[in-house]
């Protein structure tokens, strides 16, 4: 089967999508060898379009934004239709230019991904689209005067995958038959995401931090944009005793129109920590150890403003560290049990401080307990498993 993996970002750019659409397709094609991948992509950090190999993958990139700068008032829909003409015409141009595939698969959402749609209704090919973020609609963005010609909704063999129950509703809404509907968690990686003995924990801690074994290890990594509210952690950490260290990561852009958010983010953030020394390790930069860096903490915080699910959160539980969350409803309460796995809270500095003093505290058993729980709702082997039969099942029939 040939398969087209098509996402807004990809590898080595930071994408939490994009790393597991990239993941999850070297764990298939490990499992079905007569399974081969081509990645077409888009970008925000670059703005030109190259082919490169991501671990044995093939990737296009396309990105090519005549008016990259960003722009307000009457000018941005100037903009985006020169931007749209411009990706969405040199993605059709390569996707006809090529051997046409038997499957696509498509996470996230830009001019690069609406093209892949658009092709896949023209030449009736089935489709899974991942809706991997908050939105009010699953179909994808069309500028005009684009829309009036360019779709954004598929008429054939589809399936939406919604990460979060919260999702799911929203396609119902907006009038998805529920056969065409599939409520799943992000895969937990149990190769990489499970719980460490005591030993191998301050092993970890020493590698990564200047935090002994006595501290209480706050970690939190998420890319530094307005919304993930990295600042709000240091906030808080002025509620709590000297013993609890901060340490906080994530990708940082160093190109493209969010750039000059990113650096003054972190910018803030180490001026706030300044007043809290030798407390708050910051760490800015993509890392591929998150495993390491959740597994040496104590809690895990996830103080996001918005998200289609969270993974992270997930993914903390499965080591075996309890999260202290936002309450998004429908989101982290749906995942969280109040002193159980973590806590859910309001985002009020004290009142975050105290979870997290509480979640600090839960007995090792406990924790083990829940990460045994979570893997085994939640796991790649049983959420493979599914995206094979569903795969399987869209391209039944297909002539090649």
């Amino acid at each position: 089967m040939n398969i087209l993996l098509v996402s807004s970002k990809y590898p080595p750019e930071y994408s939490g999508s994009g790393h597991r659409a990239h993941w999850l397709y070297r764990r298939l094609t490990a499992s079905h060898p007569d399974w081969s991948v081509t990645v077409l992509a888009g970008s925000e950090q670059h703005n030109d379009s190259v082919p490169y190999a991501q671990e044995g993958l093939p990737v296009q990139r396309i990105a090519g934004k005549p008016c990259p700068d960003r722009v307000g008032g009457w000018r941005q829909y100037v903009r985006n239709a020169r931007n749209f003409r411009s990706e969405y015409g040199a993605a059709r141009h390569w996707l006809e230019s090529r051997p046409r595939p038997d499957f696509l698969h498509v996470f996230g959402e830009s001019y690069v991904t609406v093209a892949a749609l658009d092709y896949a209704t023209r030449h009736r090919l089935p489709v899974m689209l991942e809706l991997c973020n908050e939105m009010d609609s699953p179909w994808q963005y069309v500028p005009f005067p684009g829309s009036l010609q360019v779709r954004g909704d598929l008429q054939e063999r589809y399936l939406l995958v919604c990460i979060s129950e919260r999702l799911a509703a929203m396609c119902r809404r907006n009038g998805i038959p529920e056969e065409r509907i599939w409520c799943r968690p992000n895969p937990v990686d149990e190769a990489r995401f499970h719980p460490v003995d005591e030993a191998e924990k301050g092993r970890i801690r020493r590698e990564l931090t200047p935090f002994g074994p006595e501290d209480k290890v706050i970690a939190y990594v998420a890319n530094f944009i307005p919304r993930k509210n990295h600042r709000f952690l240091i906030e808080a950490l002025h509620h709590l005793p000297a013993e609890f260290k901060l340490w906080l990561a994530g990708p940082v852009a160093t190109a493209g129109p969010t750039a000059a958010t990113a650096a003054e983010l972190v910018a803030q953030a180490r001026e706030m920590a300044a007043k809290l020394p030798g407390r708050v390790v910051i760490e800015p930069g993509f890392r591929e150890d998150v495993q390491r860096c959740i597994q040496m903490a104590d809690v895990s915080a996830f103080p996001t403003m918005a998200e289609g699910l969270g993974t992270p959160m997930l993914e903390a539980i499965a080591c075996g560290v309890p999260v202290v969350a936002n309450r998004i409803p429908g989101i982290t309460d749906a995942w969280i049990r109040d002193g159980e796995n973590g806590f859910v809270s309001d985002l009020d500095p004290a009142a975050f401080a105290a979870r997290l003093r509480q979640a600090a505290t839960f007995p090792r058993e406990q924790r083990l307990r829940e990460a045994a729980a979570m893997i085994a709702r939640a796991g790649t082997a049983s959420v493979d498993a599914q995206y094979a039969e569903r795969i399987m099942t869209l391209t039944a029939g297909n002539q090649g």
